[in-house]
């Protein structure tokens, strides 16, 4: 089962084993909300967004620049160069996370003081998760790394199952010791699950691959250096917005940062479970392709994949969105989050999952842009975009508080979808791109017209059965739509003929028509 697996397997066993660890995370989240009062969980969840604002950087780099480039030496055969790689990486890495874990062991309330908006009276309790927090963080990022490496290998396996052994000694740890440590024992789970992770990844590696690492070996080409600063500055202003975001989040009222987090946790589940792996399988195959040429047979996979994926996460979106007041209840309970954060995590949970079809096209499109080795070109229009972003955001929070930053969170992901179809026309027949776009805007305006459909009936029609019920019929109503769409009117060819009878009405010229009309 640790063994190289083909593409289809692989798929398999990594939505099976990312599924065990993304549920335990989210079990851990429904056992934070039902233990805990929101002014508990505030610096918790702030250090846990912090991380994932630094993943947003790293895993840029591991998908864009290290992965593609490691991938291709491995075809061709150059596996030391490949392995030099890696070590570069790891190094360059390390230099800053070590750097920051100094000053959060050394001064952890002085430095969280700084980068948030918490007052030392509230990080005061939290002093000694906070001083241990930059080894927590080192840990995420060796592993998601070392994950990465396996993957790219075809250890799809390997590259999951550590992931799932973190989540599930986190998860026992904490039913043992929530008692005795309180909201320390989330933060003492994460560093024993990340440390028999990262054991593990190691393992394998030196077992599987025999890959052996250099220390302090900084060395790149020209090629990759330039990919990773072109992906590096493409995941900086995310960075920036996200690290914002947290922090104007810590600034409000408590129990706000707390909402947002239990809404995106649950909005995120269908991309984090099923299209993260899915996109990170798909990614090494558009290398592998584009490493033989193959353009043609890159379009054909990435129009299939991206109308596929657009039709399937635009459904369950639909169906999220229509039911959040009711998920949140049943998961985390109207009484123990208080009626204030009970409202904004449903708020929350309603706005970002309806953006989840969008977010799988700019995570599936940027795997395109990477395996064509064109970062730079994708850099030159999504860096100052995203830079006007910050400011959007910050003009938006201050105007509406915590409505302005879901606002932007709902705004982000068209523009840059809608970007990036201007710029795959750069490499792709312009005609081609036509299509493409025409089959997801057709997809996008179905969807509106379903949820419109479905919000009516719950608001005047299901109103008066139950919760369960309601969600149940909503589903339904959503899956016969689906299964009818895909089925009787052939989804992936739909708009192909509806262009072409466009274009051949268009294209017909006077005085060709019936004469005796």
């Amino acid at each position: 089962m640790l063994n190289k697996n083909s593409y289809k397997k692989g798929v398999l066993w990594m939505l099976l084993f990312n599924s065990i660890a993304r549920g335990i995370s989210f079990v851990l989240s429904i056992i934070l909300a039902k233990n805990f009062l929101p002014a508990d969980t505030d610096v918790y969840l702030y250090v846990w967004s912090l991380i994932n604002v630094v993943m947003v950087i790293i895993s840029a780099i591991n998908l864009m620049a290290a992965g593609p480039e490691y991938i291709r030496l491995c075809e061709n055969g150059d596996l030391k160069e490949a392995a030099d790689l890696n070590s570069a990486f790891i190094n360059i890495y390390l230099f800053p996370l070590v750097v920051f874990s100094f000053f959060t062991f050394l001064f952890p309330i002085g430095t969280y003081n700084l980068i948030s908006g918490f007052e030392v009276s509230q990080l005061m309790p939290a002093k000694e998760m906070l001083r241990f927090s930059g080894l927590w963080l080192v840990m995420v990022v060796l592993n998601n790394f070392l994950g990465n490496v396996l993957l790219s290998r075809k250890y799809f396996v390997g590259s999951i199952l550590g992931q799932a052994l973190a989540a599930g000694i986190t998860l026992l740890f904490i039913l043992v010791s929530k008692d005795n440590f309180g909201i320390s024992s989330f933060f003492i789970g994460q560093i024993a699950g990340n440390a028999i992770c990262l054991l593990f990844y190691i393992y394998q590696l030196r077992r599987r691959i025999k890959e052996k690492f250099r220390f302090f070996y900084f060395q790149m080409g020209p090629k990759i250096l330039k990919e990773l600063i072109a992906s590096v500055l493409i995941a900086v202003p995310t960075l920036i917005s996200n690290f914002i975001l947290v922090y104007l989040l810590s600034h409000l009222i408590t129990g706000q940062l707390s909402a947002y987090n239990y809404g995106s946790t649950l909005a995120n589940l269908p991309d984090v479970i099923i299209l993260s792996q899915f996109i990170s399988i798909i990614g090494v195959k558009f290398s592998e392709i584009s490493a033989s040429k193959q353009n043609d047979v890159l379009f054909r996979a990435l129009r299939y994949f991206g109308n596929h994926l657009f039709f399937v996460m635009s459904g369950i979106a639909v169906i999220i969105s229509l039911t959040s007041p009711i998920i949140i209840q049943v998961f985390y309970g109207r009484d123990n989050l208080g009626e204030s954060t009970f409202n904004s995590a449903t708020l929350t949970l309603t706005l970002i999952s309806s953006t989840l079809a969008f977010k799988a096209l700019d995570t599936l499109h940027n795997r395109v842009f990477a395996s064509l080795q064109a970062l730079s070109v994708l850099m030159k229009y999504t860096v100052p975009i995203k830079i006007l972003s910050i400011g959007l955001l910050v003009l938006l929070a201050y105007l509406f508080h915590f409505e302005g930053i879901l606002i932007h969170q709902l705004m982000m992901p068209l523009i840059m979808v809608g970007l990036q179809f201007y710029l795959l026309s750069r490499y792709l027949p312009g005609e081609k791109i036509q299509a493409y776009i025409g089959q997801i805007m057709l997809l996008f305006f179905g969807s509106l017209l379903v949820y419109a459909g479905c919000r009516f009936l719950l608001s005047y029609v299901l109103m008066p059965i139950s919760p369960i019920l309601q969600v149940l019929i909503v589903c339904a109503i959503v899956l016969t739509i689906g299964f009818i769409f895909e089925k009787v009117f052939k989804m992936t060819m739909l708009f192909e003929v509806v262009l072409k009878r466009a274009l051949g009405f268009v294209k017909s010229e006077p005085g060709t028509g019936n004469a005796n009309g």
